[in-house]
């Protein structure tokens, strides 16, 4: 066993020695031969073995080189590339036999394009053993270029390097060392390498180039290969595709190739084109052509050109090869050197998303407007390359090169290009990666002379394809209107030219006269003979006092005997710059006569009896002698003006009277004793006898001296103090439109039972525009700064007839006028439209006019400073302008006015006046007004009794019918007539802007509330408080329409209205109180035309009513297609008896165009249908109807909540007796959209009786929900509940105190998930004074949508009787009278209209004769469920909108005060809103001091801080004074004005910015983020005007004018600041050489201290009169432009000019014979 193991052992140890013999061997040793042999003992005897011979051959492999082929088919086999100059090249993919270890896969020959792959297997020698070595291998080509790779071993050890390396095609010229080899076709490529040290022995390969088509099919945005494009190679000579064959030149290849697929050659071999590649091996020499059919959506050829390739590389990094060929042309093969074509295809072109948005729509000059334009790639694959914009601003605006910013950085130097004249500019961007977004932000400030009207920015974004976008941003410009315009100031006084105007004597001024222009514009003078005319275009103007409105016998007289009458008493040249303050003073004489009958006039007090009188108090009973037994008093007709009354009853001498009141005996306190005559009768007297409910019967028994009855007397008294309707009383009725008088509406009133109301009573009016109250007007005269408090206009009856006399404010504007009336019993509500006419009244003929002409350096547009933009019908030297009004033929008043260069983006609708956007004082009580109102250049009017047609701006006026109601203000053509029983009008007018419907639920504060748009056109809106009832939305409880100005304020930069009261959430009653918004927004570019008629025929007695409406209305959202909707309407009126009515509306709408698409909601054809019938008596009142609404349907002036619906239902009331009544209503609502239906009946009851009211009631609510809603707690669609409904009402303290509480409890079975919870209220009322008293009422309503509170409190007032007024103030009451200055300087004489409108505010409790306070809570809070933050779609925004508005939570707080004392007026408000969304606070104050006759200032502040839950916040504050000083003895006058605004927004994104109650909510800015805008502005406008004596008569001859202006502005945005400055001054000077000459000049300087800019015009001059109101002015004018930064921009302009103006007046018509 031993001898065994040791025999293994030696064995073991042989074959050791032969292996360690055999790795002994040098490595260089051809043949290996080893024998082992093995020695060991056994049993003491050595032994020995010898193995057999082992011999084995070494062989060296050699280092070896192989090109390796591209895949061949589907497998392929990534290696690494390795790396070139340091940089990794990309891996490339090869056939997986190319690394077969023992026969690897090998070519000879390579295409152009195509990689050099290689394998270099070298031996372990040199190597390091363990480790993943790397060596250098060098390419080279024929063509000369080398290129030197570092390649690395693919694992240690394994002595296996693969590489590779792109090639490209020559040209261009080989560059060594750029990692792309350059070969030409037959170049011969060789791969070598050298060893490790590079000094070895070179081993290589070579391969072919070859000749053959090729290349890649790319995009041609970005060079990314396309796969699936079919390339066919064409032979041009036959038309037919091309033979192909294979590298072989003997196997066919395919004539068409897929880029990027799998390709089959003739002899079955599959290759595999690389992405977006094609090849074709080989083709006979020839001409081809290269037909490209790409996959959608690209097309071939591409439209781009090879320089829009320029920067492109193919994925190998190489140079794209762009031919003829890869357009398609031929492509001609004559050698076979290979040629690449590289052929672009292109996708549907998609530019970059373009936006620009300026941080301000409205601006004026000096103003900031910051531009954000942001690029966005919408494709996110491919990267936009090469982007550049280009912008074009307004020639209005100044781009400020320093604040370009691209993505919030500063640009390099050479990316932003600009003008020498800053016209345009370009900014390199640059690459916009897949999907991103790039911003560029810059400045651009408004020019001091810019021109109003829309200043459109527009910008292009073109990338390196060529494909552009363009966007553009309009900024409304509106002009400085202090330093754009001018203003006329003046004063008619009583006395010849020989009466002096001195401190101790003044020259009393003359009321009531008119002055006219040449643009139809009127002011009236007042008390004191002053008047103005603000806001007029710099140049010459004509105006003329009319003799027609002196007091009897006056006549004008000239007193300024200076070129600027020319001759004419009663006419002026009125000529000014922009900023000028020009006076034109008048002097007439008046007979003695006249005076002493207007102070004789002015005197008189009209008296009218007491109410003691009307009641009998002082009537001596006695005196009116003996008759029958009878009542003396009350007659049977009497109409007691309080609820108690005195009887007076006549019998004979010793009889007595019972008297008894409803059956009872009256108290015998109230008996005051019986009175006997010598003749034989005797009067018994009882005084304060009670009368209780409407009707009171007086029973009385008269007894002889035996006590038996002689005679039963009976008289029952009525009571009328509800007023129900009215009627019209034509013989006291005045309407007459001449100017000069008040018109006058007599109406009576009556109530239910067609009785006359007492006297005092009084109710609310609204007139249709443009008539006014004339009380209201006196009101706001006498009460500067409150007016009507927080009342409308009124009616007040006077008198026992129950007629109440409605005066008008004077007009010149005849036509239809409505008076809209509402009455209210109870809970019952009514409105009654009384229809009448304003004739025109006789007019002598007027004519007020000018033409002039001009020559030279200085034109007409010059000298009104309209050069840059100046919209003239006779071009820049020409300008006709006048105005006429007078009979034709004794039947028709004409009026007609023209202006050849009326500027229409400077026009107002309907000529009003802002009074806060020109000097808001005037030291006088007079106002400009508009007879021709026109945007455009031509007004005409046509009227007569009965017909009135007209082109100019009016209101369409359609609001007679619900279906077919039309309210837009637009400019064009009207016509209406009453032609016997027919009356009709319609209109027609081509617009450029859309109607806006907005609906805005009342916040509890006064504003701001915004706007849906702030495209306004200023004064084409209408405003209407509304309320509707709290159920029942089509239920209207009641509607007022506000005056502009006086009741509200638009500020048009920040799209915001103002009011000048709270507007409370809900009225009373918890109805829900809403602020409806008619207006118009500038949409529709070059304008569309709207057209409209409608005809009513009515029957001799009026009763029944026919009518017919046709409406033809265009509109468009910004930017969109223009959206036409024609409405067709007839409606129908029966009146049956005096007592009840019914009517019926039908109407149908189809809408086209625009974006509607066949089906889309709002396109197609729309019904609506509705009947009412309404009756009201003495015991009944009853209303029922049904309606139907399409959704869509009609032109957007439907409330939102009343489309899509049909509603039924009936109102019932009952009078039992006068206490008692009972009450019945059931309706029903279902949704025409989703089926949702909900309806109610409830039988209810109610008992009066002295200080009590007590009411019961029993009501169901039933409701379906929609199709697809969401169902109840019970999984039920719908369900009922039924309430048991009570309330109860107390009066105390002779009803100054009411109490009341209500409350209702479910019974039965019940809904949880009912929309009618149950509802608990109590409230409050105290009246602290007859008008106002003290409210609150607080509401908690329980259901399963959560727990409502509702609170609401304040002073609630009554409508305003004028009782109030001390003095009536009228424009014809001091006609002719002097004024003494004591009288003059003992109150406020600036006009109170205006006044109120600049600085006052609606208060409501008189605490004392001085001072007047205002408060009011409201506030609403749901505690569970539904969320705040739902929509409540029932208040959204309608028309062209569809925003909605957010309900929430909240309560607000306003407390005000008006102080009025001697020449003294202010008031303030303060306000905070706590909502849960938004919260608000802001304070309002406004003053105006009397400082001494002639000598006004008035001044205001607001400010304004709202902050929203995603912590946006804006603040909004603003301040002004003005100083008006124009003293009757004093030569000199100014006005000035200093104002301050701010606007600041922080954390506003594009989520917060927008939406109803926005933090941004008041600002005029509209950018995201953090943003500040400021600017202060001070205008002086001095005038000095000095009077002289000739012949000891008083001349006006020389004048000179001086404006300065400054303004500042301070803006912050995105971080950066932008300060600007400007300065403005002119001056105007002419002295008078006598009455027909006069030399002087003018000067004017704008210079922006910031920008570096300065424009001029300067120049003497020399007038002339030549001939009666002809005027000619030669001089020299001297114009120029300089810019500090754009030196293309300056110009310089002089020379000699000449202008010639003629004046026409009335007086110019005597020589006609037309002048009477």
């Amino acid at each position: 066993m031993l001898a065994l193991r040791n025999r293994i052992w030696a064995i073991a140890a042989l074959l050791f020695a032969a292996l360690l013999a055999m790795t002994s061997v040098p490595a260089a040793a051809n043949t290996i031969t080893n024998t082992a042999y093995a020695r060991w003992s056994q049993s003491g005897t050595e032994l020995t073995a010898d193995s057999n011979v082992v011999s084995f051959d070494v062989v060296q492999e050699a280092t070896k080189i192989f090109v390796l082929p591209l895949p061949n088919g589907s497998e392929t086999l990534a290696i690494n590339a390795g790396s070139c100059g340091g940089t990794p090249l990309p891996s490339v993919n090869i056939d997986p036999k190319g690394a077969d270890p023992s026969e690897p896969a090998a070519i000879s020959s390579i295409v152009v394009g195509q990689p050099v792959v290689f394998r270099l297997f070298r031996l372990h020698t040199g190597l390091n053993p363990g480790l993943i070595d790397t060596v250098k291998v060098t390419i080279t080509s024929a063509s000369g270029d080398k290129e030197q790779l570092t390649v690395t071993e693919t694992a240690a050890d394994s002595g296996v390097f693969y590489g590779a390396i792109p090639t490209s095609a020559i040209p261009p010229q080989p560059r060594d060392g750029d990692c792309r080899l350059s070969v030409s076709a037959g170049d011969k490529v060789t791969v070598s390498y050298n060893g490790a040290t590079g000094d070895g022995t070179v081993i290589k390969t070579d391969v072919d180039v070859l000749a053959d088509p090729y290349g890649l099919v790319f995009d041609s945005e970005d060079a990314a290969p396309i796969d699936g494009a079919r390339v066919t190679l064409v032979d041009v000579a036959t038309g037919q595709p091309a033979r192909v064959f294979a590298d072989d030149g003997v196997t066919t290849w395919p004539s068409t190739i897929v880029t990027g697929s799998l390709i089959t050659d003739g002899a079955g071999r599959t290759w595999q084109m690389p992405e977006g590649e094609y090849r074709f091996p080989l083709a006979p020499l020839g001409t081809y052509r290269l037909v490209v059919v790409p996959p959608d959506p690209y097309t071939a050829p591409s439209a781009l050109t090879p320089k829009n390739f320029i920067g492109l590389v193919r994925p190998d990094g190489g140079d794209l090869v762009i031919l003829p060929a890869s357009y398609g042309e031929n492509l001609a093969l004559t050698n076979p050197s290979p040629v690449r074509v590289d052929i672009p295809v292109d996708r549907p072109p998609v530019a970059v998303s373009l936006s620009k948005v300026a941080s301000r729509q409205v601006a004026q000059p000096g103003d900031a407007v910051f531009y954000t334009i942001t690029m966005r790639n919408t494709d996110p694959g491919r990267a936009k390359r090469g982007v550049v914009l280009s912008d074009t601003p307004s020639a209005n605006l100044r781009l400020r090169v320093n604040t370009i910013r691209i993505d919030g950085a500063k640009p390099a130097s050479d990316a932003v290009t600009v003008a020498p004249d800053g016209r345009t500019m370009t900014i390199a961007v640059g690459a916009i990666a897949p999907g991103a977004s790039r911003t560029v932000t810059y400045a651009m400030t408004v020019r001091p002379d810019a021109s109003a009207g829309n200043a459109i920015n527009r910008i292009d974004a073109v990338d390196a394809r060529g494909l552009t976008a363009t966007a553009s941003s309009a900024v409304r410009i509106e002009r400085d209107n202090l330093a754009s315009t001018m203003t006329l100031i003046g004063r008619i006084t009583l006395g010849g030219c020989d009466v002096p105007n001195t401190k101790a004597a003044p020259r009393p001024g003359i009321g009531g006269v008119r002055l006219v222009l040449e643009d139809g514009s009127f002011a009236v003078t007042d008390a004191e003979g002053r008047y103005h005319f603000e806001g007029l275009m710099p140049g010459t103007h004509v105006v003329e006092a009319q003799a027609v409105t002196l007091p009897k016998g006056g006549k004008f007289v000239d007193c300024t005997r200076s070129t600027r009458s020319a001759g004419s008493a009663s006419s002026r040249f009125v000529i000014g710059q922009g900023g000028s303050l020009v006076v034109a003073n008048f002097a007439a004489t008046v007979p003695a006569e006249t005076l002493a009958a207007a102070a004789a006039a002015a005197a008189a007090k009209p008296v009218a009896d007491s109410d003691r009188t009307a009641a009998g108090g002082d009537t001596d009973w006695i005196a009116k002698g003996d008759g029958p037994t009878e009542f003396v008093f009350p007659t049977a007709d009497y109409n007691p003006r309080a609820p108690t009354t005195r009887v007076v009853i006549r019998h004979r001498k010793g009889q007595t009277v019972a008297l008894k009141i409803d059956g009872k005996p009256v108290d015998k306190l109230a008996f005051d004793g019986a009175q006997s005559s010598p003749e034989g009768f005797a009067v018994s007297v009882w005084r304060g006898l009670p009368l209780n409910g409407e009707d009171t019967r007086f029973d009385a028994e008269v007894r002889d001296p035996s006590g038996a009855v002689v005679q039963t007397l009976s008289r029952t008294v009525h009571f009328g103090a509800t007023p129900a309707k009215v009627e019209l009383v034509p013989e006291r009725t005045h309407l007459v439109a001449d100017g000069a008088t008040r018109p006058v509406v007599a109406v009576r009133v009556l109530d239910r039972t067609g009785r006359p109301v007492h006297a005092g009573i009084s109710g609310p009016i609204t007139l249709s525009a443009p008539y006014e109250s004339a009380a209201a007007l006196d009101a706001m005269q006498s009460r500067v700064l409150s007016g009507l408090d927080r009342t409308p206009p009124t009616w007040i009856v006077k008198g026992d007839d129950g007629i109440a006399l409605i005066e008008l404010a004077p007009t010149m504007v005849s036509g239809g006028l409505d008076l809209t009336f509402q009455f209210t019993d109870r809970e019952v509500k009514r409105q009654q439209v009384l229809e009448t006419w304003v004739v025109p009244g006789e007019a002598k003929w007027t004519l007020v006019g000018l033409a002039e002409g001009a020559v030279g350096a200085k034109t007409i547009a010059d000298h009104m400073h309209r050069t840059g933009k100046f919209d003239s019908d006779l071009g820049d030297h020409g300008r006709v302008a006048f105005y006429a009004k007078g009979r034709i033929k004794g039947k028709w008043l004409t009026t007609i006015a023209y202006d050849s260069a009326k500027q229409r983006a400077e026009q107002r609708l309907l000529g009003g006046l802002d009074p806060k956007a020109y000097y808001t004082v005037f030291a006088d009580g007079s106002d400009r007004r508009f007879d021709a109102a026109s945007v455009n250049k031509l007004y005409v009017r046509i009227e007569s009794a009965k017909v009135r047609a007209m082109f100019g701006d009016f209101n369409t006026g359609f609001d007679h019918t619900q279906l077919g109601r039309y309210q837009r203000t637009m400019t064009g053509v009207k016509a209406e007539a009453r032609l016997g029983q027919l009356r009709t009008e319609a209109y027609a007018a081509k617009v450029a802007t859309t109607h806006r419907r907005d609906q805005i639920p009342g916040g509890g504060i006064s504003g701001p509330y915004r706007l849906s748009s702030r495209a306004i056109v200023p004064n084409s809106e209408t405003v209407t408080i509304e309320v509707r009832d709290r159920f029942r939305s089509e239920v209207v409880v009641n509607s007022q329409t506000l005056t502009r100005f006086l009741d509200y304020d638009i500020d048009l930069l920040a799209g915001t209205i103002t009011f000048k009261q709270p507007v409370l959430s809900r009225d009373a009653n918890l109805n829900p109180q809403q602020i409806v918004v008619d207006y118009e927004i500038d949409t529709l570019n070059g304008g569309a035309w709207n057209a409209g008629a409608r005809t009513e025929w009515r029957n001799k007695s009026e009763k029944v009513r026919l009518g017919a409406t046709a409406i033809s209305d265009a509109s468009a959202a910004a930017g969109a297609a223009v959206t036409r909707t024609n409405l067709g309407a007839v409606d129908a009126k029966l009146y049956i008896g005096s007592k009840t009515e019914v009517r019926a509306e039908a109407a149908m709408s189809h809408a086209t165009g625009g974006n509607l698409a066949a089906g889309q909601a709002g396109s197609g054809t729309k019904a609506a249908w509705m009947i009412e019938a309404e009756r009201h008596d003495a015991r009944l009142d009853v209303l029922a109807y049904i309606r139907s609404l399409d959704a869509n349907f009609g032109v957007g002036q439907v409330s939102i909540g009343e489309l899509g619906r049909r509603k039924i239902g009936i109102d019932t009331r009952y009078r039992l007796s006068q206490k008692w009544l009972v009450s019945g209503t059931a309706w029903q609502d279902t949704s025409l959209v989703d089926g949702a239906k909900r309806s109610a009946i409830q039988l209810g009851t109610t008992w009066n009786s002295a200080g009590t009211e007590m009411r019961l009631a029993v009501a169901r609510y039933s409701e379906t929900l929609a199709q697809g809603a969401a169902t109840g707690p019970t999984g039920a669609k719908g369900g009922s509940t039924t309430l048991i409904e009570a309330g109860s009402t107390k009066r105390l303290f002779d009803n100054k105190l009411e109490l009341s509480a209500a409350g209702s409890i479910s019974i039965g079975r019940s809904d949880a998930t009912s929309y009618q919870a149950p509802r608990y209220r109590v409230g409050m009322r105290y009246a602290i004074t007859p008008d106002v008293r003290v409210i609150s009422d607080y509401e908690i309503g329980n259901g399963s949508q959560g727990e409502t509170r509702t609170l609401r409190g304040g002073l609630e007032v009554q409508p305003w009787t004028g009782a109030k007024i001390a003095t009536v103030i009228g424009q014809q009451s001091n006609k002719g009278l002097p004024v003494t200055g004591e009288q003059q300087q003992q109150s406020i004489t600036e006009q109170g209209k205006r006044a109120f409108a600049s600085y006052g505010l609606a208060q409501s409790l008189p605490v004392s004769k001085a001072l007047t306070l205002d408060a009011t809570i409201d506030g609403n809070k749901v505690i569970g469920g539904k969320s705040a933050r739902a929509t409540n779609g029932g208040t959204a925004v309608v028309g062209a909108s569809s925003q909605s508005t957010i309900a929430e939570d909240f309560t607000a707080y306003t407390l005000g005060a008006t102080w009025r004392s001697g020449r003294w007026s202010a008031t303030a408000r303060a306000e905070l809103r706590d909502g849960e969304l938004t919260k608000r606070k802001g304070v309002t104050f406004g003053m105006i001091r009397q400082l001494g006759e002639g000598s006004v200032v008035g001044g205001a502040v607001t400010w304004a801080r709202s902050h929203d839950a995603t912590g946006a916040t804006s603040e909004v504050g603003s301040a002004a004074i003005s100083i008006a000083h124009r003293p009757a003895t004093s030569a000199f006058a100014f006005l000035s004005k200093l104002e301050f605004r701010s606007d600041r927004i922080s954390g506003v994104t594009a989520a917060t910015g927008t939406g109803a109650g926005s933090a941004t909510d008041g600002t005029a800015l509209t950018v995201d983020g953090n943003a500040r805008s400021r600017r202060i502005v001070a205008s002086f406008s001095g005038d000095w005007a000095p009077t002289g004596r000739v012949d000891g008569q008083m001349v006006q001859r020389t004048e000179i004018g001086l404006f300065v202006a400054a303004r500042h502005n301070l803006d912050r945005y995105q971080g950066f600041d932008l300060a600007g400055t400007t300065a403005l001054g002119g001056v105007d000077a002419r002295i008078g050489i006598g009455k027909r000459i006069e030399v002087g000049g003018s000067a004017t300087v704008r210079r922006s201290l910031s920008d570096g800019t300065t424009s001029y015009a300067i120049g003497p001059q020399i007038g002339i009169v030549p001939a009666d109101n002809v005027m000619v002015v030669i001089g020299y004018n001297l114009t120029g432009f300089r810019d500090r930064d754009f030196a293309g921009a300056r110009n310089t302009t002089k020379g000699v000019f000449a202008t010639m103006r003629i004046k026409f007046d009335s007086n110019s018509l005597a020589a006609l014979g037309i002048g009477r």
